[in-house]
């Protein structure tokens, strides 16, 4: 579940799909944004620090992208 706004208090929390009061289930807040949790922010951090070594040695950004995705894929 998202994190709304501050309303979080103990709430009678109904099913989605029925409609029905959810007995037995357990309502878990999700942390704040967190790119340390996010893989896909470690991935981007790892293609653009590579993207950055190689573009003083590339003659332009397309070619020092294409040659670090080439890396990645292989």
């Amino acid at each position: 579940m998202k994190n709304g706004s501050t309303r979080r208090g103990k709430q009678n929390y109904k099913c989605r799909d029925c409609g029905r009061q959810a007995a037995g289930c357990q309502v878990v807040y999700l942390p704040p944004y967190s790119p340390d949790l996010n893989r896909i922010e470690k991935c981007w951090a790892w293609l653009k620090s590579r993207i950055r070594k190689l573009l003083p040695e590339s003659p332009n950004l397309r070619d020092a992208m294409e040659s670090v995705l080439k890396q990645a894929a292989s």
